[in-house]
């Protein structure tokens, strides 16, 4: 059922959280029309971005709660920076992030 809300969207860019490696192994061939990236490094469930072909990988940088791309796309000649955050709260320590 995600998978096909996903693409009925037709959105360009997909940011998902909160995904472990096998599940993105398992959903990127479900997602026809999208190429992606699961943020490296992390052993527990993290960032995923998926985007349509048309665009292009520039740049990627993973850190432990974000996966940053540019992606560039040559039809508009312009490029975009996305940043796929996982922010974490905790009502007990609401001030500690900030």
């Amino acid at each position: 059922r995600i998978v096909a809300e996903l693409l009925a969207s037709t959105a360009d860019v997909i940011l998902l959280q909160e995904v472990d490696a096998a599940a993105f192994n398992e959903l990127l061939p479900k997602l026809t029309g999208y190429d992606g990236l699961h943020q490296k490094g992390n052993t527990h469930p993290c960032n995923a971005t998926f985007w349509k072909p048309r665009l292009s990988l520039v740049w990627a940088q993973h850190r432990s709660r974000t996966l940053s791309t540019v992606l560039h796309d040559g039809q508009a000649k312009a490029s975009v920076a996305i940043v796929n955050c996982h922010l974490e709260g905790c009502p007990s320590a609401s001030l500690k992030r900030v």
